[in-house]
Order: structure tokens, then C-alpha cells, then sequence
């Protein structure tokens, strides 16, 4: 009976090592992400008003994908991305 108790004991032991190890990740992960969409110069603005300050709105699109993104001969755009 004891050396099953002990064993029971181990088990929940394992497991709550496995949680915190777990949860530690996932702090360490939101943190980083939050961090990285954090905005660079601190004042508070941001892409809204870069793109009102520009007056348009700057879009990149690859031209080498045929079907999605295609570069005509004249010059023009033409696909499903674009």
C-alpha cells in the first residue's frame, strides 16, 4: 500500500512540475509577444497615423506568383492579391 501511495505521490509530483514548467512558457511567450507589438517610439501613435499623415495607404504585392500576383507586360497588376 505505501509503495503505491509513494508511487501516486511521484506522479502528481511530475505533473505539477509539467504545469508550472508549462505555465512559466506561456508567460514567457505572451511577454514576448506583447513586446514585439509594443510601439517602438513610445508616444502612443501608431500605423493609423503614419498612413493619415502619408494620406494613402502604402500595400506591397508580389508579382511572381501566377494566379495570385502577376506583373502584365504593360506594366499593370493582375491577380487574386491584387
Amino acid at each position: 500500500m505505501f509503495a503505491a501511495h509513494h508511487g501516486m505521490r511521484e506522479i502528481r509530483r511530475r505533473l505539477s512540475h509539467r504545469w508550472l514548467v508549462f505555465g512559466l512558457m506561456l508567460i514567457v511567450a505572451v511577454g514576448l509577444v506583447a513586446a514585439a507589438c509594443g510601439d517602438d517610439d513610445g508616444d502612443g501613435s501608431g500605423t493609423l497615423d503614419d498612413v493619415l499623415d502619408r494620406g494613402r495607404v502604402v500595400v506591397g504585392v508580389k508579382d511572381s506568383q501566377p494566379g495570385f500576383g502577376n506583373l502584365e507586360p504593360d506594366g499593370t497588376f493582375s491577380g487574386q492579391d491584387v
